[in-house]
């Protein structure tokens, strides 16, 4: 059977499907909090396709996070945390801004084979066409980093491929859904098995020009 899958902009009503949600998806020590969303709503009142849901048969199967920035490609935010504002955005989300920033994206596993995550990302590239924005960046984990950390800098551990595939998982599944690869952001967050790397991938607006400032 075919399920179709139904993006739309979340409610207050979702936040207990929300945690569910980011529980199945993460650790706990890395999974937003009903305080997050909670935050998440009000920040982006007016802005509701900065926290989208993907339902699948009347359940929220995945959950995609984003905010309008004023952002330099050639000057990066050097952290997750500062470009999230801690995961809340109360003080980064500006609807004046040139880009859309990808903050989270997360799946339940159980809809693991469904395409939820690329179906999010497609929505988001949407989104920014409809509010002309330069582009869609966000920061990549790069989780097989520390199994080739001894072999290669982690600037060839981006590129390099097998079988014409990325070596790394997130780099090929965001790649796929047209990013590309921008820079390497060192201590983007806490995360050991990237070495504590982030990748910041960007996806241009066909109908702009993604630039520096």
């Amino acid at each position: 059977m075919v399920h179709q899958v139904i993006i739309r902009p979340a409610t207050h009503s979702d936040i207990d499907d929300l945690v569910r949600v980011e529980n199945a998806a993460w650790p706990p020590e890395q999974a937003f909090t009903r305080e997050h969303f909670e935050s998440h709503l009000k920040v982006l009142s007016d802005f509701p396709e900065g926290l989208q849901v993907a339902v699948v048969n009347n359940e929220i199967a995945g959950i995609g996070i984003a905010e309008i920035l004023v952002y330099d490609l050639n000057n990066p935010i050097p952290t997750w945390c500062e470009v999230t504002d801690n995961g809340y955005l109360e003080r980064t989300h500006n609807p004046n801004g040139n880009i859309l920033y990808g903050v989270s994206l997360s799946v339940d596993p159980k809809y693991s084979t469904m395409r939820i995550g690329r179906i999010i990302i497609e929505a988001a590239e949407e989104v920014t066409i409809k509010y002309s924005l330069e582009g869609f960046i966000l920061g990549s984990r790069v989780p097989r980093f520390y199994r080739y950390s001894t072999q290669m800098k982690i600037d060839d551990y981006i590129l390099a491929k097998k079988r014409s595939r990325f070596l790394d998982p997130e780099i090929e599944f965001y790649s796929k859904c047209g990013l590309k690869i921008i820079s390497t952001l060192p201590n983007y967050f806490d995360d050991p098995q990237s070495l504590n790397f982030g990748i910041l991938m960007g996806w241009a607006n066909p109908f702009r020009m993604m630039r520096a400032a």
